[in-house]
């Protein structure tokens, strides 16, 4: 996941709500999320700062998020064998 959905999420957008706020065509938004551009469209970065403010340039939105780490909850038996009888 780039950073782009997960501020886009974070701010509870969908792709063809963010498109339309951005200007653009819904597949246009879902290539990107997709890293089909290795460089933005025209104009695209300076939309994309403007929006999410002006630390976030294309580059940096593009980049792999971190996956966060992942609990599972124990099983049944497991959590049985901890409790002492």
């Amino acid at each position: 996941m780039t950073y782009l959905k997960l501020l886009r999420m974070n701010r509870g957008l969908t792709q063809r709500r963010l498109a339309k706020l951005l200007g653009l065509h819904p597949t246009v938004m879902s290539r990107i999320e997709q890293g089909w551009f290795a460089k933005p469209p025209a104009g695209l970065d300076q939309t994309l700062r403007a929006f999410f403010g002006p630390a976030w340039t294309f580059a940096e939105l593009m980049r792999e998020v971190p996956a966060p780490a992942i609990e599972t909850p124990e099983c049944d038996e497991c959590r049985a064998e901890s409790v002492p009888a």
